[in-house]
């Protein structure tokens, strides 16, 4: 430790969230060399690093980066251009007909735009579904100036059961490598992939050690699907793929789209469960059972009317939970503060420590994105800190997950800690 002394720098604020440890009141966070070397209060800190520099950060919270585990930057041009007086199915047909419409260069500004967004709301990691190789490539021309980790997944959209493994996406190094973008691959949804298509992303995934995301019971017309064959979405995929993929997967019905992805060995715990609004006792029997983690879009839900998820009941049940703002074509912002703010509102019973967990630790540790997600020893300085208005002084936690998102426009609320 001598040999870094010249380079430790203690970061005190009135409270330190390390969020895998209780708060500390008073607390400091003692970095060197980009790493977290101990947090603790700022008294017992200061005693065992006498002589490094300390930074006072006042009356603030110091906390983690957050980590938005479901996110499409490439739809990010069609922010408020979508209304959200349509039903699911008339809000897919609408969306692709409109992304088709806008010209590349203006995608390509506007998911500039979206990952600058993402950086200014605190977003160190994220899981971003893609269709094309734009955010890529603008990630590559920007050389992730952000210091983003996580992963492009190439969503694979397949209901005839044609598709085959590309050159592309490849492993780009160890998993836990920080501040690197892993391409890889996920499936879209139960209803728009075939069950042979499904097994092989899912293999592929496991084979990696990647994360399986797919989107999953998220609507009504989802479930109609799934469970009875019939439906707008039932029109809608037999009208795209000039058949009924239904056949074309060679399930039968099921009960509902959990229990189907558990029938095709899809659920373990390197599934990442997108929405799950729509979901039963057993349903959530089954998500706990596998370990799979559920990852909450609620702003996206509220914006199509899909529904609330039963947040309490999920975790009662055992699943880990963690959150994503989607796509600015069903959400006005990509504030991991806005999507707290709103599971508090709907859901007040939840404990906002758990809350705030599900926008860090929880998203680390289902990417596997080792260096985030807490302040502990050895994790990347990757942190935040936002300042604590009076009537919250005692209350940080509370601040954050219910009061945050209110005044995040306020120039000087959040910052990162460098």
């Amino acid at each position: 430790m001598d040999d870094l002394r010249g380079n430790i720098v203690i970061h005190r604020a009135r409270w330190v969230l390390p969020l895998a440890t209780p708060p500390i009141e008073n607390g400091a966070v003692v970095v060197a060399n980009g790493r977290i070397i101990s947090t603790g209060q700022v008294h017992d800190v200061t005693t065992h690093q006498s002589g490094a520099t300390v930074c006072d950060h006042g009356d603030s919270a110091i906390f983690p980066a957050f980590v938005n585990c479901h996110v499409h930057t490439e739809l990010s041009a069609l922010k408020k251009r979508l209304t959200p007086d349509r039903s699911f199915v008339q809000w897919v047909k609408e969306l692709i007909a409109l992304r088709r419409q806008i010209p590349e260069q203006q995608h390509r500004d506007a998911i500039l735009s979206a990952l600058d967004e993402m950086h200014s709301e605190g977003i160190a990691g994220f899981a971003d579904i893609m269709n094309t190789d734009l955010t890529p490539e603008v990630l590559s021309a920007q050389g992730n100036r952000w210091g983003f980790s996580g992963f492009s997944f190439k969503e694979v959209i397949d209901p005839q059961g044609k598709w085959q493994f590309q050159p592309k996406p490849n492993k780009t190094g160890d998993i836990h490598r920080e501040q690197v973008i892993h391409t890889c691959y996920s499936a879209h949804a139960l209803y728009s992939v075939a069950s042979c298509t499904l097994k092989a992303v899912k293999a592929w995934c496991n084979a990696r050690q990647f994360p399986f995301s797919i989107h999953m019971a998220e609507s009504l017309e989802e479930v109609e699907y799934i469970t009875e064959g019939k439906g707008s979405l039932a029109d809608f995929i037999a009208l795209k793929a000039a058949d009924s993929a239904r056949c074309m997967n060679n399930f039968v019905p099921a009960n509902s789209p959990v229990a189907l992805a558990d029938v095709l060995g899809l659920l373990d715990a390197k599934t990442l469960c997108i929405h799950c609004v729509q979901v039963s006792k057993k349903d959530m029997h089954l998500l706990s059972k596998q370990k799979a983690t559920v990852c909450l879009c609620p702003q996206s839900n509220r914006f199509l009317s899909t529904g609330v998820a039963p947040v309490g009941d999920m975790l009662s049940s055992g699943i880990r939970l963690c959150i994503g703002t989607d796509s600015l074509a069903s959400n006005d912002r990509l504030s991991m503060l806005a999507e707290m703010a709103l599971i508090h509102e709907q859901h007040p019973a939840v404990e906002e420590h758990e809350i705030l967990r599900m926008a860090t630790l929880n998203g680390a540790k289902c990417l596997g994105l080792s260096g985030l997600g807490s302040l502990e020893p050895g994790k990347q300085a990757s942190f935040l800190k936002i300042e604590l208005p009076c009537d919250f002084l005692d209350r940080p936690v509370s601040f954050l997950v219910s009061e945050a998102a209110k005044i995040m426009e306020r120039p000087g609320i959040i910052h990162w800690v460098t």
